[in-house]
């Protein structure tokens, strides 16, 4: 090799090995420049599929409700939080979901948007609601001496009538299509008045299951006493019972849930402290027995707590879903929602409510649920949340029902 050609090839190894020290620098650069990216905030992308997302301060309509918890596949969102003291719940013929405020009196309209329109006003204490076949809608007031008030189909302003009156504080009602124009049934329960008098007797604390034909006949099909005994040398021994929600199965059978199941009552009868019991938190009455009885459908250690409201889905079938009010020792409100099976096992669905009040479905088989202190309505659905990061403003949107 002469002296040309070997400075040639020096030359040569000389600028190849630096591409090595170029691209080095260039992998380091893209790297470090890769990594600000991914780790600043403001310049993330958007992911593909988030983690569960930590409920905020502040739920917009359709978020995710994390301290509800549901079986495997259902999630709760936020339908509402515009109400006030939210009881019974009923989709109207409309597609519309419609709740009993109790507080203020109404009946509210629940827009897709979540924003409530008052459609029913001058009410004392409203609970349940129902529509009829004619789409009609009917609201019990829960005081002593209730009404039945009716606000006909196509109606305009927010007043109603008086279909009937002179009730033992009705909670609940509903319309079953049994032939005609179908038939009324509520529930009526006058314990919390009882309690108020100083020395009642045992048919004071009474409840009932009522029929209301849509003429306003009243005829009550079953009425229930408290059980009280004086214990030698000096005690009582009381067992109470408090109907509250109802609901039909296919074959028009009610099924009638005691709001004093799994709790107890304290007072003083005929100047004699008590603690008072009671049993079953689910009855079955048929009400075109001769003689309609209350039939026990659920009673064990595993009983539902407190139910305030019962439903079934699709047609009318089981599982039966129901509204426990507080299920806690401490009376501090902490709800649960429960299935029955048609043998009468209970089974958690959702938990880590508050004060819950109503459940109603509708025809996607999606669950509405009331809770009385937060002015909310809770709807639990299949699925779980997906989409933009949680730090994304993006909410879910409630599906009308039409």
């Amino acid at each position: 090799m002469n002296m040309l050609n070997t400075e040639a090839w020096l030359n040569s190894i000389s600028r190849l090995s630096r591409i090595p020290i170029v691209l080095l620098l260039g992998l380091i650069f893209l790297g470090l420049t890769f990594t600000v990216f991914r780790q600043s905030p403001a310049l993330a992308q958007p992911q593909t599929s988030s983690p569960a997302r930590v409920e905020p301060i502040t739920l917009g309509i359709g978020d995710p409700v994390s301290r509800i918890q549901c079986t495997a596949g259902y999630t709760a969102y936020l339908y509402t939080d515009q109400l006030v003291a939210p009881h019974g719940l009923a989709f109207g013929p409309d597609g519309y979901l419609y709740a009993a405020e109790e507080s203020p009196g109404r009946v509210s309209r629940i827009d897709p948007n979540g924003a409530v329109t008052p459609i029913l006003t001058g009410l004392t204490g409203p609970e349940g609601i129902a529509f009829d076949g004619d789409g009609n809608m009917y609201v019990v007031e829960d005081v002593d001496n209730g009404r039945v008030m009716k606000k006909a189909a196509g109606s305009s302003g927010t007043s109603g009538t008086t279909l009937a009156g002179g009730l033992d504080a009705p909670e609940d009602i509903i319309w079953v299509d049994n032939g005609g124009d179908g038939t009324l049934y509520l529930t009526e329960s006058n314990l919390e008045y009882a309690i108020a008098i100083t020395s009642p007797n045992p048919a004071e604390y009474r409840t009932h299951v009522t029929e209301v034909s849509l003429s306003g006949v009243v005829t009550r099909l079953l009425t229930t006493t408290a059980d009280i005994k004086f214990v030698f040398p000096s005690g009582v021994d009381a067992t109470f019972w408090s109907y509250t929600s109802l609901t039909a199965n296919g074959s028009n059978l009610l099924y009638v849930a005691n709001e004093l199941s799994g709790k107890q009552l304290s007072g003083s009868y005929s100047g004699v402290p008590y603690t008072a019991d009671s049993t079953e938190a689910i009855f079955v009455v048929d009400p075109m027995a001769a003689t309609p009885s209350a039939t026990a459908f659920t009673n064990g250690a595993d009983d539902a707590i407190a139910p305030e409201g019962v439903n079934f889905g699709d047609g009318n079938a089981f599982p039966l879903y129901v509204a426990e009010e507080d299920i806690s020792d401490d009376d501090s409100g902490v709800g649960r929602l429960s299935q029955i099976d048609a043998a009468g096992n209970r089974t958690d669905f959702c938990t880590g409510f508050s004060t819950v009040e109503d459940v109603v479905l509708d025809e996607n088989g999606w669950l509405y649920v009331s809770e009385d202190g937060n002015g909310m309505v809770i709807q639990i659905r299949p699925g779980s949340p997906s989409g933009p990061a949680p730090d994304d403003e993006s909410v879910w949107l409630p599906v009308l029902v039409r």
